[in-house]
């Protein structure tokens, strides 16, 4: 061991790099230069490298005065570059045997050169252990460290946690240093008469070769309690509250014992209930009212008894207990909270109320929160249903006795309405009706899970659009203006809209409205009014006429353009009617219930027929179309949607079509032709009857009837011919316009 007071020999780490030049013929032509590649710790792995500027050269590493050979932790890499070449030395598990001088030779020729360095083995310091101490005061005690490292320096202890200041000179202590190997050392402080102030932790500290290395060693001098008390504050007519702050002396404390001396009186009395040692605080009870006390507090460990306290002052019981209870009104409400208030205790319990308990409760929620008595007696219960009653109540609590007064009368809260969820099971169904043959729309709905109050009435929105040919041949769109239905809350929740646009795509909203007059969430759904014939004012408008184109009598069709807002037309088809003889239009069944034929057919029998002249889609339709001019019109749709037009199917014919029988006579201009009858340019005029449910069909000059549009097979292919006129027969006609239904199904 070292005396007291001494130090470590100071140990230091060097690093030397020395060239020596040897030329005999005193011209510089080699040169060595030498390196340490890692720092030398002990057990660690370090290189030396050795370089010159010469490639041919040889080179070899001197430790000490001998040669360095390979060995089981020494060893050699060799090379070279562009510039320089190199003997590296490795040294692995490094031992304080490998520190010293070493030095590389460079030999060319007749040059010699050499570079050497030099180094200390170190250890990186660290706490090994620290001892600490439990000691009773006037007792010696001493702490201790272990540390390792080397070099270690400046070993030294201190005070954590404590500053001197003027005449309190920081404390010297006494304490040895001894060195337990090469690398561990061992320090120890000494105290040979503790005081109470010698308690706290120490810092054992030296100078390693990283840095500071540094351990905490912790003192526990064991005293007797001390007490110090801080507040004594009378809470009842019987009863006076005691806070205290306490220094346990590093022993539990074990039990308090109190004290009382009334005014008046000639001793003190010892206060029979047991208080437990974990206490700071105690209401000591069973006192008399209006009297004034003094009070002694003393703690006990296994130490020993500590130095009774006691209160300076008399402080005196109330004549009676008091309690206070708020009284609690509501402040605000919205459909979302409710604010509440309460009264303040009067001045002689302010410094007795803490806190306040406020309590909010109904069948399904409970809700209790602590309002401190610092802040204003406003407390906003948030997050609450609407249209929700609660029941609210206050009670004033002290932190004295952590009591709380009686419960204040309770008060009843609604919050307001608030906006209405979205009504459920939304259905939007439209509906064509056969009979009336108009549009409508019924939709239904249930009330909303969530009202959030009460519902007075649903607003109820209808919105509707259509994109579709115009009668000018360009796409344009219709936007319905809103529709707007209010329906009672008592009603069936549903409505209808009648007397809709057909071909047209419509949007619902449903909502709520609650009392605050606000509109609550939609429930949105949609659907599409399924397509029918155009209007009968638009098929009206075509016109009959007959014709003479040189030698022969044509009939010529005016079709203007229909608008496609009622849906969009796959395709036009002329029907021909040859009149049996003495036969009248008014003779003639209708269009839907006509047998249609093939053109040879209706030419070789002489009680005519039906059959297709021409075939077209709308966007193929041209102004004029010339019946008779043995030109037939049976353009391919371009739709895929409307590959089959579906309507009136002829009778398969038996044969190909053939020249009438009567031609028509030839001849110069129209102005001397023969008369065609009368009946050639007539056009049916009666309502079609519509039989088939898979038809969306019109004759011209028709209203129309739409039947619910379904998929249907595919027809026979018509066939379409425009053959001649015969000149001695009676003609008539009609014309079936096919509009694609729903579903994309042709009808």
């Amino acid at each position: 061991m070292l005396a007291k007071g001494s130090r470590i020999l100071n140990l230091f780490q060097y690093y030397t790099f020395l060239t020596y030049i040897f030329n005999y013929k005193d011209v510089v032509s080699l040169s060595v230069d030498v390196s340490l590649e890692s720092k030398p710790h002990a057990g660690s792995n370090i290189s030396l490298m050795c370089k010159t500027e010469s490639l041919s050269n040889t080179k070899w590493w001197v430790f000490g005065d001998e040669n360095v050979t390979a060995t089981d932790r020494i060893s050699f890499d060799r090379g070279e570059s562009d510039y320089y070449s190199y003997l590296r030395l490795n040294i692995s598990h490094l031992t304080f045997d490998h520190q010293g001088k070493y030095t590389c030779f460079a030999a060319e020729g007749e040059d010699i050169a050499t570079g050497s360095l030099a180094f200390n083995v170190t250890v990186p310091g660290k706490v090994v252990s620290t001892s600490n101490a439990h000691a009773n005061v006037t007792s010696p005690a001493s702490l201790s460290c272990t540390l390792e490292g080397y070099p270690l320096t400046n070993v030294s202890w201190e005070r954590a946690n404590v500053t001197f200041v003027g005449d309190d000179e920081q404390e010297k202590f006494n304490f040895t240093v001894g060195k337990l190997s090469e690398t561990k050392l061992e320090t120890s402080l000494e105290f040979p008469k503790l005081k109470p102030r010698d308690n706290g932790s120490y810092l054992c500290q030296a100078i390693g070769v990283d840095g500071p290395v540094v351990g905490v060693a912790n003192l526990y001098v064991l005293d007797v309690p001390h007490i110090y008390i801080d507040v004594v504050k009378v809470v009842g007519a019987r009863r006076i509250f005691l806070n205290w702050t306490l220094n346990d002396g590093n022993e539990p404390v074990q039990e308090y014992f109190v004290k009382t001396f009334a005014n008046g009186s000639n001793e003190w009395t010892f206060y029979p209930e047991k208080i437990p040692g974990g206490n700071t605080s105690y209401i000591i009870q069973n006192l008399q009212p209006n009297t004034e006390y003094k009070i002694k507090l003393m703690a006990k460990n296994a130490i020993g008894r500590g130095i009774e306290q006691d209160t300076p002052d008399f402080y005196k019981t109330f004549d009676k207990d008091s309690d206070f209870t708020p009284e609690v009104s509501l402040k605000a409400i919205t459909p979302n909270a409710i604010n509440i208030g309460w009264s303040s205790p009067p001045k002689e319990l302010t410094d007795h109320v803490h806190y306040y308990i406020l309590l909010m409760y109904n069948n399904s929620t409970k809700k209790e929160t602590v309002q401190s008595a610092n802040q204003s007696n406003l407390y906003m219960f948030r997050d609450l249903h609407s249209a929700t009653n609660y029941k609210f109540k206050v009670a004033a609590c002290s932190e004295y006795t952590h009591q709380c007064g009686s419960w204040s009368k309770e008060i009843d809260g609604t919050t307001m309405d608030g906006v209405a969820g979205a009504p459920e099971n939304l259905t939007v169904v439209c509906k064509y009706d056969t009979i009336s043959r108009s549009s409508f729309i019924v939709i239904t709905w249930e009330p909303p899970s969530q009202p959030n109050g009460v519902i007075i009435h649903y607003n109820v929105v209808l919105e509707g659009s259509s994109v579709f040919l115009g009668d000018k041949g360009v796409w344009e769109k219709n936007t319905i203006r809103p529709l707007i239905k209010s329906v009672d809350k008592n009603s069936t929740r549903s409505v209808r809209f009648d007397l809709l646009p057909a071909n047209t795509n419509y949007s619902v909203k449903v909502s709520g409205v609650t009392r605050i007059r606000g509109a609550g969430k939609d429930a949105e759904a949609v659907c599409t009014m399924p397509p029918t014939i155009p209007d009968k004012e638009k098929l009206n408008q075509a016109n009959w006429s007959a014709v003479k184109d040189q030698d022969r009598w044509l009939m010529k069709l005016s079709i203007p353009r229909v608008s496609e807002r009622n849906g969009p037309i796959c395709c036009y088809r002329v029907f021909v009617i040859k009149l049996e003889p003495n036969q009248t239009v008014n003779d003639l069944p209708p269009p839907e219930e006509t047998k249609v034929s093939s053109y040879q057919e209706v030419h070789m029998s002489p009680k005519g027929g039906t059959y297709i002249a021409d075939m077209f889609e709308s966007n193929a339709l041209s102004n004029d179309i010339y019946l008779g001019d043995n030109v037939t019109l049976s353009e391919a749709t371009r739709n895929s949607k409307c590959k089959v037009c579906v309507g009136l199917r002829p009778s398969p014919p038996t044969t190909p079509p053939a020249p009438p029988t009567s031609p028509t006579n030839g001849g110069g201009n129209s102005s001397g032709a023969p008369i065609i009858p009368a009946e050639i340019p007539s056009l049916m005029l009666e309502t079609p009857r519509a039989k088939r449910d898979d038809v969306l069909t019109s004759t011209l000059k028709t209203t129309g009837v739409t039947v619910p549009s379904v998929a249907v097979s595919t027809p026979p292919t018509p066939t379409v011919y425009d053959g001649l006129l015969d000149i001695n027969s009676n003609y008539s006609g009609f014309i079936e316009v096919i509009v694609l239904g729903g579903n994309d199904s042709v009808a």
